[in-house]
């Protein structure tokens, strides 16, 4: 009898993850590789990164000329239909046997490993942030629009936030805080100067490196600390509603490390209310993406198959 194989990828800006599994939820192989996304490195670069992992984890079955039945891949960026067709371009030249697939948005995966292939909310909160609403498959972003237009409720506006509340009690305008000394503490150097050294580097994740002294501050009840901490998870809680009013769940699914604070999860469930349900995935972004690997080949990616999934991975670990 023929075994059904299902791969599936999920590619982000530190690394690039593929497992692959049988039609039952059996795990073959899984292999890693660096970064894939195309933002910060060149098409080269991450393409290399995409052919290593798929050569390492399809080594088992065949190599890249093996048949696969359901293959999805969800690549940071990949949500953008110019990024999405240079990676379809990608796997057509590089996996000959592939029968269903598609390939789309990281944000896919982490939706699918919390709640499969069921309609719901992906909320992603890390150094940048997005949500996502899915209704019978279709996708709806709410907020990612970057650090420049967006962002709110990620670790870059909470650390923002820390940083211009402690500018405001240096020059008068905010009420004395906490988290003036704190941000000095934290980057070794006089608010003014740390100004400067901003301005220069222009980095995205030093500015977000101070979301945990906002939240510390936020802990040892500082007035300023809490009032910005309730306003950026204010933005996160309204960007999950407008999602719900996309896809009509209140299943919401967490991604990023800025949830796993207990004070900012806490704000953001507080005020979205009791009939919403905030879900941290049992498994790894690309455990989602194999379910969606199997649900476009048609075979089931219910609970019998996650479970197997989960039996079988540390034979390959």
């Amino acid at each position: 009898m023929q075994t059904h194989y299902l791969l599936g990828l999920d590619g982000g800006g530190t690394k690039t993850d593929a497992l692959l599994c049988t039609a039952d939820g059996e795990v073959k192989a899984r292999c890693t590789a660096g970064p894939s996304s195309l933002t910060g490195q060149s098409e080269e670069s991450a393409f290399l990164q995409i052919r290593t992992v798929l050569t390492g984890v399809l080594s088992p079955v065949g190599g890249l000329d093996a048949p696969i039945a359901g293959f999805y891949a969800g690549i940071s960026g990949g949500g953008l239909e110019e990024n999405r067709q240079k990676f379809r371009a990608l796997f057509r030249r590089l996996l000959s046997g592939l029968e269903h697939w598609d390939c789309g948005s990281d944000s896919v995966n982490a939706l699918s490993a919390g709640i499969g292939c069921e309609d719901g909310i992906i909320a992603i909160a890390g150094t940048g942030s997005s949500v996502f609403g899915r209704k019978q498959g279709a996708m709806r972003q709410v907020g990612g629009w970057g650090y420049l237009l967006g962002d709110e409720g990620s670790g870059f506006d909470l650390g923002r936030r820390a940083l211009t509340a402690a500018l405001r009690a240096l020059d008068g305008r905010g009420e004395p805080t906490l988290l003036k000394d704190l941000c000095e503490t934290h980057a070794a150097c006089a608010l003014r100067e740390l100004v400067a050294r901003i301005y220069q580097r222009n980095s995205k994740a030093e500015i977000a490196s101070f979301a945990p002294v906002l939240l510390r501050a936020a802990r040892q009840n500082d007035a300023a600390a809490l009032a910005e901490l309730e306003a950026s998870a204010g933005e996160m809680a309204h960007a999950i509603r407008c999602a719900r009013r996309f896809c009509g769940s209140a299943n919401v699914v967490l991604g990023g490390s800025v949830w796993q604070d207990p004070s900012y999860r806490a704000a953001v469930e507080r005020l979205l209310g009791q009939e919403y349900t905030l879900i941290t995935p049992r498994f790894p972004p690309v455990y989602g993406s194999v379910t969606l690997a199997a649900a476009l080949a048609g075979f089931s990616c219910g609970e019998a198959f996650r479970q197997r999934i989960e039996e079988t991975i540390g034979r390959v670990n």
